[in-house]
């Protein structure tokens, strides 16, 4: 038992408080055992939502030919129905708004709300973004179907209305050429497009009491011209107050559902290969309506290079640019994925108006059917024909990623980046190396694009090149300082390798790093140890030595007081370093009771230089030692030593006192380094 006492008496007093912290501290190896219980996170988690884990479920658990059987069945039942309701269905089509019946048209509302209610969809106001529109200002519906999440608006919607004179005034005064005649022609026809397509109407003569005026401008990307509805300058997406936080199916929920499948088929002994396909939603906003009484809200201006003045037309189904168009596109997307996980047990997920489906081999026309049978019941449109209209494949791109499945059978993913992708990337750089110069905002771009690339690669070298791009977006000079042009040709190098990261079903094993050190200032002497232990607490390497005062001047002890930061940091990095052979494609997790190393070796990123120097030759290392999967178990401050976290934070120290103390035994015995 520890006791730690401390006493309030104040001489004189009669009443006085005696504080005491009791606990049962942890020795040595009660935290080393707690450490393993506790684990890597990506022991536990494997972040499958819940209806994907039920489709997982059916595939593992049913026969493949029981599968499509009942997928064939469930198919013909809705079949059937939907023939039945054809009469009510144009009924109810009639009685919607104009503008919300065209926008809607084949889109089977009674038949969706039939299978939503079959299988208990949470979300029961979801189909009224259909029936009536969505609203485009003020509060966004809540969803039973996302997570609670409150955000409160930045303008309220008297504000809005109140301003919007001026602010119509000021809009139409800021539209003007983007300064490439060429986009501003592609502008006005994608706009005229849109009018005979009816999504939206005008030029209009006036802007009608009581409306918004937004703006509408072009976003040129690599192979087409985007427009964007900018509803911010208008105030509009500032009155969205929301309910929800809405959770996309980013890379790594695919990459984690195709795990889990892998892990469920090495347990069960059962075949493990898969191909996937990609869908795309056509023209998915403009597919749901605007709600009646905010079609206020919905007007837009442009620059008309034929006249050379703006003109203004107003949308009738959702603007690409407004907040209330992603959490209403959203909330229907998500809708039709639970019907096909919940309800075929197809293994989809969906990102905005994307969807990725994986099958197994033997039922890609049963999953595809199934698919495809979904939004056509539904009346939902998507990409029959064209680049975005994919077959099954064990190479499956989306998102900006390549999904290689080839040696699914052997449990193995490989994620990277598109041929596509890095040749831009390596286009970009080589330009910007040529011009010797980088505009803020074209290093900002810059940035964004290698970042995104950079997460697919193995290691963290890229952090490097990042920081540099944002440290150069703010300074005063446009030209490429001989760091970044350097940082940038060894990104060029690092694009070329692509090495891809792998997701397997493997056994991973973890590696539990404690490393520690210390230092005298008035002595200028310090010393560095570390030990590394199984997931059975067995000790299998360690190191310690002292350091003396001519090496400690090598990590900056003529320049400050202590430099305790900078031996921390080598302490960690040397262990990483020494073990990488043991700890290659396993899981890391690296103890340490200096908070400032362990956010630097966190961000990969130090303030100063002989610190830099370090994480440089870490982040090198890491990445050619495959370490990508460590994380850094902090220790507690002394303001953190409350009720029971004084016991943890004791035991903490006392582990790594422990630790450095009997390494340094050994050394004072040995006068050697043990690996």
């Amino acid at each position: 038992m520890g006791v730690a006492g401390e006493s309030l008496r104040v001489d004189g007093d009669e009443c006085w408080a005696y504080k005491a912290i009791f606990g049962l501290p942890w020795d040595c190896e009660q935290f080393l055992r707690k450490a393993v219980e506790v684990g890597h996170p990506s022991k536990h988690s494997f972040s499958v939502p819940k209806d994907l884990q039920l489709a997982l479920d059916k595939h593992l658990e049913w026969s493949e030919q029981t599968l499509v059987q009942y997928r064939m069945s469930w198919c013909r039942k809705w079949l059937k129905r939907a023939k039945e309701l054809e009469h009510a269905e144009q009924l109810d089509a009639a009685s919607r708004p104009p503008h919300v019946r065209q926008a809607t048209f084949g889109k089977r509302i009674l038949l969706t709300d039939e299978i939503l209610t079959e299988m208990q969809y949470e979300d029961s106001g979801v189909l009224d973004l259909l029936r009536h529109g969505s609203p485009l200002a003020g509060e966004i519906p809540k969803s039973e179907a996302f997570e609670e999440l409150y955000r409160p608006c930045m303008l309220t919607m008297s504000q809005l209305l109140k301003e919007a004179p001026m602010t119509n005034k000021a809009v139409l005064a800021v539209c003007k050429t983007s300064g490439d005649l060429e986009v501003d022609r592609q502008l006005l026809l994608e706009t005229r497009e849109e009018v005979k397509r009816g999504w939206a109407i005008g030029p209009l003569g006036s802007i009608p009491e009581g409306a918004v005026v937004s703006r509408r401008f072009p976003l040129v990307q690599k192979t087409k011209t985007r427009m964007i509805d900018d509803f911010s300058i208008s105030g509009i997406n500032d009155t969205a107050s929301t309910h929800n936080k809405v959770d996309l199916h980013m890379v790594d929920t695919f990459a984690a559902v195709v795990r889990e499948f892998f892990r469920r088929c090495n347990d069960e002994s059962k075949a493990s290969a898969l191909v996937a396909k990609t869908y795309d939603l056509k023209s998915a906003h403009r597919q749901v309506p605007i709600r009646e009484d905010h079609l206020r809200f919905s007007y837009f201006c442009i620059y008309n290079c034929e006249t050379g003045q703006a003109e203004t037309y107003q949308l009738v189904t959702l603007p690409f640019g407004a907040t209330h168009s992603v959490y209403s596109f959203l909330r229907l997307a998500r809708m039709l994925y639970t019907i096909c996980t919940r309800q075929l047990f197809l293994l989809t997920t969906n990102f905005y108006d994307d969807y990725i489906l994986a099958s197994l081999p033997g039922s890609v026309e049963s999953a595809k059917n199934s698919m495809e049978l979904v939004f056509m019941l539904t009346g939902w449109k998507f990409d029959m024909d064209g680049k975005k209209s994919t077959s099954f494949g064990t190479v499956c791109k989306a998102l900006g990623v390549q999904f290689d499945l080839a040696s699914s059978g052997e449990r193995v993913l490989a994620v990277g980046n598109t041929e596509q992708r890095v040749q831009d990337l390596q286009a970009l750089i080589a330009s910007t190396l040529q011009a010797g110069e980088l505009c803020k905002q074209e290093a900002l771009i810059l940035r964004g694009k290698l970042g995104f690339a950079d997460s697919f690669l193995h290691g963290r070298l890229g952090l490097l090149v990042l920081k540099q791009l944002s440290e150069h977006a703010y300074s005063r000079s446009a030209k490429l300082s001989p760091e970044l042009a350097f940082g940038l040709q060894v990104m060029v190098k690092r694009l070329s390798l692509g090495i891809p990261r792998i997701v397997s079903a493997k056994a991973v094993q973890q590696w539990f790093v404690f490393s520690d050190a210390a230092y005298e200032p008035e002595s200028k002497e310090g010393g560095i140890g570390a030990a590394i232990f199984n997931e059975s607490c067995e000790c299998v390497g360690w190191f310690g030595f002292p350091l003396q005062p001519s090496t400690c001047l090598h990590f900056g002890a003529e320049l400050k007081q202590t430099i305790i930061y900078e031996l921390e940091l080598a302490a960690s990095i040397l262990a990483l370093d020494f073990w990488s052979d043991k700890m290659k494609d396993g899981l890391q997790i690296c103890f340490g009771d200096n908070d400032s190393a362990r956010f630097s070796l966190i961000k990969g990123a130090c303030l100063s230089s002989h610190a830099s120097a370090l994480m440089r030759y870490h982040l090198e290392r890491e990445a050619s030692n495959n370490l990508c999967r460590t994380i850094f178990v902090p220790g507690m401050h002394e303001s953190q030593q409350k009720q029971m976290s004084a016991t943890i934070h004791h035991a903490m120290h006392h582990t790594l006192y422990c630790l450095l103390a009997w390494m340094s035994h050994v050394l004072q015995w040995r006068g050697l380094i043990t690996f």
